[in-house]
Parts: C-alpha cells; sequence; structure tokens
C-alpha cells in the first residue's frame, strides 16, 4: 500500500491532517471484517447436523399428560463441536489477517480479537457442561410441552452470544464503528433468542437459534465485502 509523502512546506495543520488521513487509510486497509463473519456464519450452519442427528442424553423426568414424560437432558457431541469449532475457527481467522498483512504490507493487531474468542470458547464449553450437568428442578405441571420457565445468567451462556462478544473485540481491534453497532444489533437478537420459550416436538427445534444468527453473519459478511478496499494493482 502506497502513501503519498507530506511537503516539507505543509504548515502544520495540513501535516496533522495529512497523519489523520494516512492514519485511517491504514485502518480502512487493515480491515478484513467480511471473512470472520463468513467462518463464523459457516460454523454456525455447521452445527445443525450435530444438533439434529448426534445422540441425547436424557436426565430426570417428570410425567406428563397422557403418556408422555418430560424430561431433562443434553446432547454431549454438541458441547465438545462448539469449543473445538470456535478454537478452529479463530485460528483460520488468524492464518486469514497474517496473509492478508503479507499481501497489503500493513497488519492487523488480531491477537487480542483471536485469544478473546479462545477464551469464550473456553468459557462457553465451561458453562455448558455446568448447565448440563446440573439440571434445574422441572416444572411441576401436566402438560409435557411446557418449556422450562426458569432463567439463569448460564441461559445466556450461548455459542452466538460468545461469537457476538468476541465481535466486539474485533470491533475495537479495527476501530470500526460500523461493526461496532453491528455486533450490538447482534448481540441483541442472539441475547432475546436465549430468553425465548420454544414449544415444540419436532428434531428441528434448534433451527431458528442457528440459522437467524448464522443469516445475520452471512448478511453482515456480504455488507463489509461489499465495502472492504480494492486490492492495489501490481
Amino acid at each position: 500500500m502506497a502513501f503519498t509523502p507530506a511537503s516539507p512546506a505543509d504548515s502544520p495543520r495540513e501535516l496533522v491532517a495529512t497523519v489523520r488521513n494516512l492514519t485511517r487509510q491504514v485502518r480502512v486497509a487493515q480491515r478484513g471484517t467480511w471473512f470472520p463473519l463468513l467462518v463464523l456464519a459457516a460454523v454456525t450452519l455447521a452445527a445443525a447436523p450435530v444438533y439434529r442427528f448426534a445422540p441425547r442424553h436424557l436426565g430426570p423426568c417428570r410425567d406428563g399428560a397422557g403418556a408422555h414424560s418430560v424430561c431433562a437432558g443434553y446432547i454431549p457431541a454438541v458441547l465438545i463441536f462448539w469449543p473445538l469449532a470456535l478454537v478452529l475457527a479463530y485460528a483460520l481467522i488468524a492464518r486469514f489477517y497474517v496473509s492478508q498483512a503479507r499481501r497489503r504490507g500493513v497488519g492487523t493487531r488480531v491477537r487480542p480479537y483471536v485469544i478473546t474468542g479462545a477464551v469464550l470458547a473456553g468459557a462457553l464449553a465451561a458453562a455448558s457442561w455446568w448447565r448440563a450437568t446440573h439440571p434445574l428442578p422441572l416444572p411441576n405441571t401436566g402438560d409435557a410441552s411446557a418449556a422450562h420457565p426458569h432463567l439463569t445468567l448460564l441461559s445466556f451462556a450461548t455459542p452466538a452470544t460468545a461469537i457476538g462478544l468476541a465481535l466486539l473485540v474485533l470491533a475495537w481491534v479495527e476501530a470500526n464503528r460500523l461493526l461496532l453497532a453491528f455486533s450490538v444489533v447482534f448481540l441483541g437478537t442472539v441475547l432475546a433468542q436465549a430468553g425465548a420459550v420454544i414449544h415444540s416436538a419436532s428434531r428441528w427445534y434448534f433451527l431458528p437459534q442457528l440459522l437467524i444468527p448464522a443469516a445475520l453473519l452471512l448478511l453482515g459478511s456480504g455488507g463489509f465485502a461489499l465495502l472492504r478496499p480494492a486490492q492495489p494493482k501490481p
């Protein structure tokens, strides 16, 4: 990436303006926002077969209406998939930013984002295992389709929340106000989803929890790809 040096005859005000302009150009050149969003959308969609086909572990049950029962349970493969997939995703994202820095000659301090993402993936794994092995008491109801009415802090410890929190760090790393706004909207959406009650007997009940965050990430990736700076011609 080439920059025009300031002339010795420039006034101090012009020099400050030049420095600010160069700083802005560097920040824009550093950004590769579309790629992390695309990778995280792909990971979110890849989780669907795990939710649908992996074996379920049933915990305590309570008799419901008719011949039905209400049971607590979790999917062990899901608890393994998310931390592993997120760590691999952040490793791929780090590799992308390093490769981009070599091509453009301008690097991004992507390490804080990658470290935050990995730490959140680990925290998510711990919270998920705790929630799975310490289920809340089942509601005392005769309706087998009733959802659990209790929400705790761990209810909001979802993969999408972990992704959104890491995106806030990426917005700071890239000094990207547009990404900051996107991250806030994304976090608000997934937190609202985490507190939603799902009434469904379908094995695909989880799809809104995956498709909505994935769609937001894909739309964001496409939008930021359109806004990325043009590559200089050799």
